[in-house]
């Protein structure tokens, strides 16, 4: 009797051990889920026997196209192959992949499993041998993209690792315009390399100072861009060059012919390191940088549950900034507190801070990219140049020219939140968004009938502001521009018709400028301004030098393709000593 009782104990633990949804089986059938995605509604249809899941697919969606394509056909063949909701999300499309695992979540509920049961940890994490290379490059953006071709194009063996399920980082979220002179489209009567090199000085005044940048660096940038164009026209890049028309700009913005902007860049980059032998390693993350005997000895990495070193003389540090790192946001530039980041995903920092650990230093300005304003996407606002104010009640800037609101909606964050203020007549070329949205009891907007009722919901002292929009308003009619601070007329967004609107409006974060110190040729620098020996750091992951508040368009992407050769090239000579 009680060898019949531990059997039957044995057995009940046994089956216990199997997931219910296993257990109870599924009704046969096809069950389909719609739930949110990053940018609207994805519907998965998913098909059930009565053991198994048979089939996962995704039949509708509005996802980023290039981002969301690793996950729309990893994930489900994923959870066919593993019978099982355990498995990873698609790093840099992890809301995409959140969204697929739930609507099958709810399609396994809906054929009477239980998803809960699917949803086991994973393993432990299993350790590999090492791999041996000369450049090991830590992010696949177009920084990591050029340093890893350009190694390999000076004769190094080279190993690019991205933590995303694709290559590109914030590549594919730009246009890319690159600005460039004394090129084959841009000849030197349009624009000599030295007005290029005056012209972003001027830039920089605008917003902030030329003593708190690196000048040989912008010299470098510069004098570099017509070679930098002709490299990339190398690869089969075919350019057309236009003006985004601001600070008075020539048409020196060089464009990929065929539309593909930042997209088609990162496929030709990614191509040519192929091409040239570079080996890429995606949804690969940096877990630690070594080092011995104050040189670089190489990374550790991690894949899903597996882990294993890359030895490697040189390590290009090419991971972009750290925008979506509330942490590092807060600790290195704390007015960010008012800004909405819109980077790439994988901007998160942790491979700076680990360079910092090792004796990495900062550069002393660290401030994030704005590329405008925003508020709550339901209002339909984004960067209007109208009447903006702060809680003074009075307006900072010329609204119209974008370098300087880039500057001084980040400086006077101690004075937020910024409202953009509009009337009836401007809310009706939304549709009605702003109504809508204050009907909503929406937080991120104030709706009154008079302009004193306005700045009372706001907090605003209602004589200064009411003050403040008449100003404004009293060129209305006229040819005239703003008197405060010269918006030219046909660009003012005037508020004269009740009813009259307060939309809190935030800087765009697109990304951080600053990071670790560099040299112009990439090697990292310490607290003491010395190399690092091995290390090198190029793209968003050390801009600081270029920059001060304000932002040159076309100035990013032609500095990830500049210091990105510079890295690679540096990287590959001492490797090979």
């Amino acid at each position: 009797m009680k060898k019949l009782l531990s059997l039957l104990l044995c057995l009940t633990m046994i089956l216990a051990a199997v997931p219910m949804a296993l257990a109870e089986g599924y009704t046969p059938g096809v069950y389909t889920a719609t739930v949110k995605g990053n940018n609207g509604d994805l519907t998965v249809e998913t098909e059930f026997s009565a053991a198994e899941i048979l089939s996962v697919k995704v039949v509708s969606h509005s996802e980023t196209a290039g981002l969301s394509d690793v996950p729309i056909a990893q994930i489900p063949a994923a959870i066919v192959e593993k019978q099982s909701l355990a498995v990873d999300t698609c790093s840099g499309a992890t809301v995409t992949s959140k969204a697929i695992l739930k609507a099958v979540a709810e399609c396994v509920e809906q054929a009477g499993g239980n998803a809960e049961d699917l949803q086991s940890p994973a393993g432990k994490m299993e350790q590999l041998e090492a791999v041996d290379t000369d450049v090991v490059v830590v992010g696949a953006g177009l920084a990591g993209l050029s340093a890893a071709l350009s190694a390999a194009q000076n004769g190094a063996k080279v190993v690019l690792v991205e933590k995303q399920a694709v290559t590109g980082g914030s590549g594919l979220l730009t246009g890319a315009g690159i600005y460039a002179a004394e090129t084959d489209k841009v000849p030197a009567e349009v624009e000599t390399k030295e007005e290029m090199y005056q012209h972003i000085l001027d830039m920089i005044n605008d917003g902030g100072s030329t003593d708190n940048v690196e000048l040989d660096r912008i010299h470098h940038l510069a004098y570099q861009s017509s070679e930098t164009i002709a490299w990339l026209e190398g690869m089969g890049m075919e350019f057309e060059v236009g003006s985004i028309g601001i600070y008075e700009a020539k048409p020196h913005y060089h464009w990929l012919a065929d539309g593909t902007q930042g997209a088609g860049q990162v496929n030709i980059m990614e191509n040519a390191c192929r091409e040239a032998g570079v080996e890429i390693l995606l949804e690969t993350k940096c877990v630690a940088l070594n080092q011995e005997n104050n040189a670089m000895t190489g990374i550790t990495v991690e894949q899903s549950n597996k882990r294993f070193d890359i030895n490697a003389k040189s390590i290009i540090i090419a991971c972009g900034g750290y925008a979506n790192n509330k942490d590092m946001m807060v600790r290195l530039m704390p007015e960010s507190s008012y800004s909405i980041s819109i980077s790439n995903a994988g901007a998160t920092g942790e491979v700076l801070d680990m360079a910092h650990k090792l004796g990495a230093a900062w550069y002393e300005h660290q401030f994030h990219l704005t590329c405008g304003l925003l508020t709550d996407a339901s209002t339909g606002v984004s960067a209007a140049p109208g009447i903006i104010v702060n809680t003074t009640g009075k307006r900072m800037m010329n609204e119209a020219k974008m370098w300087q609101l880039n500057s001084e909606a980040i400086r006077y964050a101690s004075e937020g939140p910024i409202y953009g203020i509009y009337d009836r007549a401007y809310d009706a070329q939304y549709n009605g968004a702003l109504a809508l949205a204050a009907e909503a009891n929406n937080p991120y907007i104030e709706k009154a009938d008079t302009l004193e009722e306005l700045a009372k919901r706001c907090g605003i002292d209602p004589e200064t502001f009411v003050a403040t929009v008449n100003s404004y308003n009293s060129v209305k009619g006229t040819d005239q521009a703003d008197p405060e601070f010269g918006v030219p007329n046909d660009r003012m967004i005037f508020a004269t018709e009740a009813p009259f609107y307060a939309v809190i409006l935030l800087p765009l974060n697109a990304g951080t400028m600053g990071g670790i110190k560099s040299q112009i040729t990439g090697e990292v620098l310490d607290y003491n301004g010395d190399v690092m020996t091995g290390l090198y750091a190029c793209g968003e992951a050390s801009n600081g030098g270029l920059y001060d508040r304000g932002y040159i368009s076309g100035t990013s992407v032609l500095n990830c393709y500049t210091a990105g050769r510079d890295a690679g090239a540096s990287a590959a000579a001492f490797a090979a000593k």
